[in-house]
């Protein structure tokens, strides 16, 4: 059994968002590319620290919706993303993206400042968006 398994068998009341293919026991960095505007409408890819590709997020042109979809290295679809509209911070809703409706994780802006990176990320089964207390 590979470590990525044996840490998502270990915790069984909390399961992998997406796959287990994705989990590893240790910190990770990750290099987020902003692709200039493309024809096939990708617009960010997320790397490894060794410079491998493993999501690309893809918005498809034109669309009044604010939806893109997370894909593997290979470009199969995982979650579909979407902004919550009228917010005062931008929360976006993931679900999977084979058509359940349930969510997967929920992200919104940990700052009410506009030039902030940090979000703070709920899994879909805290509807309620706390955090957890010490």
């Amino acid at each position: 059994m590979d470590e990525c398994a044996a840490m998502a068998t270990s915790t069984p009341d909390i399961p992998a968002p997406v796959s287990t293919s994705y989990c590893v026991p240790h910190l990770t960095e990750f290099s987020v590319e902003c692709k200039v505007l493309k024809l096939n409408g990708c617009w960010f890819t997320a790397k490894d620290s060794q410079g491998s590709l493993l999501f690309q997020v893809q918005r498809k042109w034109p669309s009044l919706h604010s939806k893109h979809t997370v894909c593997d290295s290979r470009e199969r679809p995982l979650v579909q993303l979407s902004k919550k509209p009228g917010v005062w911070r931008p929360i976006w809703e993931a679900i999977r993206a084979n058509g359940d409706q349930q969510p997967v994780f929920v992200m919104k802006k940990s700052s009410m400042n506009p030039l902030s990176t940090s979000f703070d990320v709920f899994l879909g089964t805290n509807i309620s968006m706390s955090r957890p207390t010490s």
